[in-house]
């Protein structure tokens, strides 16, 4: 939800919530299993091609949930460069090629939040029993993306670049103590993706535009 309060300030919330594990039916316990993140952002608009704000986010960037401050920046300089930055998880620069192709640079810090519940006990180092292990995800992809309209809703998107994992590892769930138990040493990978996605026709954006005018 993005909410102007008068002709130069705005806020924004956003909440994404998850069943997020290794389950069936029988477990399923939404405790265990409930990932949310959010994030409110207060901001504003200076001009048409220039918008920024400031806020908290509430996510697992850092692999386990956690509250950090984030700055919004984007800016249009002129008619092909520009920046879109959510700032310090994504940072952009935009290139437009035409009125229907964009390319983007940048890098963007991945995460994922995974619960895995045991069918047999082990023991931790502190030798309590554990049952349940959290495993966290952190990777840094360092981005390059072009995006080309195919129809007048429907884009599509083919990326690559190289991905540096910075942690992917398991922690006891069971206790309180979330010792590390499995500490991974992964190395870096290059990848790629294609994908289709469906947004608003320019005529509409335009009509909603002249109606808040």
């Amino acid at each position: 939800m993005i909410r102007p309060v008068d002709a130069v300030h705005w806020y924004l919330f956003r909440a994404k919530t998850e069943l997020n594990g290794d389950y069936n039916s029988d477990e399923l316990s939404v405790s265990d299993y409930l990932k949310v993140t959010s994030e409110f952002i207060y901001g504003w608009k200076r001009s048409s091609t220039f918008a920024w704000g400031i806020g908290v986010q509430l996510g697992y960037n850092l692999g386990r949930q956690s509250l950090y401050p984030v700055i919004v920046y984007n800016r249009t300089f002129n008619p092909r460069w520009g920046v879109e930055a959510l700032f310090p998880a994504r940072v952009l620069v935009r290139r437009n090629l035409s009125s229907n192709a964009l390319l983007f640079a940048g890098y963007e810090v991945a995460s994922n939040n995974y619960n895995i519940k045991l069918r047999n006990a082990c023991a931790a180092p502190n030798n309590s029993k554990v049952t349940s292990l959290e495993l966290r995800q952190i990777d840094l992809k360092f981005r390059l993306r072009y995006e080309r309209e195919l129809l007048f809703f429907l884009w599509t998107g083919i990326e690559a670049g190289y991905r540096y994992n910075y942690q992917l590892n398991a922690f006891d769930r069971t206790n309180n103590t979330r010792d590390r138990l499995i500490d991974s040493q992964l190395g870096g990978t290059p990848y790629a993706s294609l994908d289709l996605f469906i947004v608003p026709p320019k005529k509409l954006l335009q009509k909603a535009a002249r109606r808040r005018k």
